[in-house]
């Protein structure tokens, strides 16, 4: 029988867990990582997972469809990081709204965001359960995941301490509006089929 040994899991050893600052000052811009993508979560450096064609094919037409309907009321970024201090994190979700009035360019706290969406498969699970209590404690007031595995999207609103008071789902076929933009209608699940 083979046991695997972690490191972690041995009282004389621990992971050494970065701040925010300390990941900033060792990741962002070194050369020796550029074209590598990492999150900080909780202050463990995360190499993310490549992403598939599915994963793809719903990033662009999600990123279309959500630059067309708030082009005049919202910065949409693409697969770009937030700052979340009081989890030691920097999470990259896959898509974050702002405020267009007072935008400025740069990587925005999670308290100064509208929103936050993650299109998930893989990660489904670590999006709904430690991504979800990070952007609560965050003061994140909206955060949406498109689960590829059921087709099926998540909204939650309202944070309350580390869970949001308010869950909706929505099938294919059903609109769904940001709390910020309760008149604009996203049709979320427009990834065309090949």
């Amino acid at each position: 029988m083979t046991q695997t040994f972690h490191a972690h899991s041995n009282d004389a050893y621990r992971p050494f867990l970065l701040t925010l600052e300390d990941y900033e000052a060792l990741y962002i811009e070194n050369p020796r990582f550029v074209g590598k993508r990492f999150e900080l979560i909780r202050g463990e450096v995360l190499q993310m997972t490549p992403m598939g064609d599915t994963h793809f094919g719903y990033i662009n037409t999600l990123a279309r469809e959500l630059n067309f309907k708030l082009f005049r009321v919202a910065m949409v970024g693409n697969q770009t990081p937030v700052r979340a201090p009081l989890a030691a994190s920097r999470p990259e979700p896959d898509f974050t709204l702002q405020a267009l009035e007072g935008w400025t360019p740069k990587v925005p706290l999670a308290s100064e965001v509208l929103a936050l969406i993650e299109v998930s498969d893989s990660t489904r699970e670590f999006d709904r359960t430690i991504k979800l209590a990070d952007y609560t404690g965050e003061g994140v007031p909206e955060y949406w995941i498109v689960n590829l595995r059921n087709s099926t999207l998540e909204v939650y609103q309202d944070p309350q301490g580390d869970s949001y008071a308010q869950k909706k789902t929505y099938t294919k076929g059903q609109a769904a509006c940001f709390a910020a933009f309760p008149d604009i209608e996203i049709e979320w699940w427009t990834y065309p089929k090949g």
